[in-house]
């Protein structure tokens, strides 16, 4: 049977036995937002009179700790809009505001360990794509995009919008504006959009949600949320964004002669709404001064490391691209434009991205073009993502690139189908996921095993949490736009959790895993089988958690392969047990941080892998937070320790400036890189960089600078 055949048999049977189960009703949970014909009094202070007449959602219910019993302290939200602009009115009373934590200001910052308030919004009411906005009590921001039901989130999507926040002698108090132009939805005379709100208070560890208080749900599923009805025209605005930059700086690198290079730099990002649904983004002369710098990671596997985007542009409406298995395999991974194999960056003269959604099918299409640069020609970058939405919370898609020149030949193409069915329906209340795809090298001369196919069915809930996943990877799958991890294998991958609940010292929950990996070539020959049982791990009210792990690994290595400097695996099969302990404090806490330890068995000799972690929020302007990784390794030859170290200083002075210091450094590279970057906002969608890069060579006496760059941005946005 064909692997084209043998995919849609499976998925095919899949959606005979899973259609029965995807009907189920809404919540039943309505609020509808006042009608104001101006605007409020932006401070951050609900005590207008408009305020108290409008709507207000005041019954809350305990996820964590207690499912199902009402919240600890009272909140209270509040709904209004106009035609342009929704207002959130929030209320979190405290019977002991003195210990409400908010040590967060940075835009983007972890706010999930203050206490805050998170939205989220599913303006297309479809249950599968939504807007997810979160605020503290010093008035810092986190936004993110949500999709897949609300399972994935782009947490590096930056709407336009804006809230105010104090803290009072009785709680904390809060406003938010979101701009209806800054949100996509259908031109309706109702609209009828999904709600769903969030408290955390953090000194209890405790979450407080409206609706979808369950353990197997929570605030990010969509299809459990509330509704929230606005009536009238509201304004969607032209959707044209506007957002031209200046980048101007000197460099100054010893492979140049030590000499000062100015630079100039300037450029356009255009944002336009073909539709209420549909986004078409245009960018010319790209550029990413203000990206902090990659982890650098010293790599002791013979499989290549994976990288995580963090350019502006990848990032939007990334998930509208995604297809295939995370740091796995990849069809699309789009560090793959704009970087060589060395992570220095190709400029990237322009590109257009068309992303939304029209009827039931959501579109994603990029095409980049990068200049000529370090031996790299010209080169054109495509891709294709549809996905139609069938049953409730479910899709079909597929996926096509194109990469020309490829590295080897004039074109490399990948195309690919996939399918999910997901209910949060299933046996009542319990969530089940079945994904399934498979994706194809086309080449003009096919050769076998071209291909990479992966079925799973996951069972994520809060008491087990089970997953069995197949997957196989030819040798000759070459995606060129893609990310593959290890070729020519066939894994059978699973895991079964136990989570249960005592009521006794202290402990929130236990978790018991057995996990493993059973890997094979094509021709069936085991070449990896590797094995975890947890029998001890628990996790505390307080956010404290403890585990240890047994493991046993096998691994066939069919070559040579190098290490570390001049340290040689030999082939051969292989064979080892580890022991493992994990220790984490509360991140809420002033001080806290881990510590990992694994030892045993490592290939011809001993491995031991020591990691500490430690975090210091001092108040709201300052934070600092370090890790240091040292792994010793002894081998039948001989023996190496390879250290690994960075430290991050963020000093905030408000939610609209702040700066961040990231330095980092390993024994491998020596060389210590220091990444400084200073962000204004001085309006909504504009922003000031000044950012710092120097990397000093650490191997010679006295070190010695590398590189400095020293670098300006202003990006300045119109909106219509």
């Amino acid at each position: 049977m064909s692997d084209f055949r043998r995919f849609f048999l499976l998925n095919g049977l899949v959606i005979l036995l899973y259609f029965s189960s995807v009907l189920s009703q809404s919540s039943g949970a309505v609020v509808e937002a006042g009608y104001i014909s101006g605007n409020i009094k932006f401070d951050g202070f609900v005590k207008e009179a408009v305020w108290q007449q409008a709507p207000a959602i005041d019954r809350f219910t305990q996820r964590e700790p207690h499912e199902g019993e009402p919240a600890t302290e009272k909140t209270v939200i509040r709904i209004l809009h106009n035609d342009n602009y929704l207002f959130i009115g929030i209320q979190c009373y405290d019977s002991h505001p003195e210990l409400i934590i908010a040590k967060e200001m940075e835009r983007d910052g972890n706010l999930g360990i203050d206490d805050n308030i998170t939205l989220v919004l599913d303006t297309y009411r479809d249950f599968r794509a939504g807007f997810y906005f979160q605020i503290n009590p010093n008035g810092a921001l986190f936004d993110g995009q949500l999709s897949s039901g609300g399972d994935d989130m782009n947490r590096n999507w930056d709407g336009i919008w804006d809230a105010r926040a104090h803290i009072t002698d009785w709680g904390w108090e809060a406003e938010v504006v979101i701009p209806f132009k800054s949100l996509r939805f259908k031109k309706e005379k109702v609209h009828r959009w999904g709600l769903n709100v969030r408290r955390y208070l953090a000194r209890k560890n405790e979450q407080d949600l409206w609706r979808a208080w369950l353990r197997n749900q929570g605030v990010r599923q969509l299809s459990a949320a509330g509704e929230l009805i606005l009536k009238g025209d509201l304004k969607q605005g032209k959707h044209l964004d506007l957002k031209p930059y200046v980048t101007t700086g000197v460099q100054r690198a010893e492979e140049d002669g030590a000499q000062l290079d100015t630079h100039f730099k300037t450029g356009l990002d255009v944002k336009y709404g073909l539709s209420s649904n549909l986004t078409l983004d245009l960018t010319l002369n790209t550029d990413f001064a203000q990206v902090e710098s990659d982890r650098a990671k010293i790599n002791l596997t013979r499989f290549s490391l994976f990288y995580p985007e963090k350019r502006d542009f990848f990032l939007e409406n990334s998930s509208n691209f995604n297809f295939g298995s995370y740091h796995r395999v990849m069809a699309f991974y789009s560090r793959r434009i704009g970087l060589s194999p060395d992570r220095e960056q190709i400029p990237i003269l322009g590109g257009a991205r068309l992303s939304g959604k029209v009827g039931g099918t959501n579109i994603g299409f990029l095409n980049v073009q990068t200049r000529a640069d370090k031996g790299i020609p010209s080169t054109n970058f495509t891709v294709l993502r549809l996905k139609q939405d069938i049953f409730r919370k479910s899709y079909v898609g597929m996926i096509f690139t194109n990469k020309s020149p490829a590295d080897t030949g004039t074109v490399n193409q990948v195309a690919g189908a996939d399918i999910e069915l997901s209910t949060s329906r299933f046996m009542g209340n319990r969530n089940l996921v079945f994904h399934s795809y498979y994706m194809k090298t086309i080449a003009p001369f096919p050769q076998a095993n071209d291909h990479a196919f992966r079925a799973f069915v996951d069972y994520p809930n809060d008491l087990f949490d089970n997953f069995i996943s197949y997957m196989e990877v030819g040798e000759n799958f070459n995606p060129e736009m893609g990310f593959v991890w290890r070729r020519n294998i066939r894994t059978v991958y699973g895991h079964v959790r136990f989570m249960p609940r005592p009521n006794f010292l202290n402990i929130r929950k236990f978790i018991f895993q057995l996990r493993g990996y059973y890997t094979t070539d094509f021709d069936n020959v085991l070449q990896t089988r590797d094995w975890e049982f947890r029998p001890f791990a628990f996790v505390l009210h307080t956010g404290d958690e403890m585990e240890f792990n047994i493991q046993h690994n096998y691994d066939r290595l069919e070559e040579d392969f190098n290490i570390f400097e001049d340290f040689v695996i030999p082939a051969g099969i292989y064979q080892s047990l580890r022991y493992e302990l994990q220790v984490y404090s509360a991140r809420r806490r002033p001080v806290s941080g881990g510590l990992e330890w694994n030892e045993g068995e490592f290939y011809t000799g001993h491995r031991r892998r020591l990691e500490f972690v430690g975090r210091l929020r001092l108040n709201k302007y300052v934070s600092l937070t370090g890790d240091y990784l040292r792994t010793d390794i002894r081998l039948s030859d001989g023996k190496f320790t390879t250290h690994e170290t960075s430290a991050r200083l963020n000093i905030n002075f408000t939610p609209r400036l702040t700066s961040r210091l990231f330095v980092q450094w390993n024994n491998e590279d020596n060389e210590l890189n220091f990444n400084f970057r200073l962000r204004w906002i001085p309006r909504l969608g504009s922003d000031v960089y000044l950012v710092y890069n120097e990397i000093q060579e650490t191997d010679v006496p006295g070190f010695r600078s590398q590189n400095r760059v020293l670098m300006a941005k202003f990006i300045y946005w119109f909106g219509m």
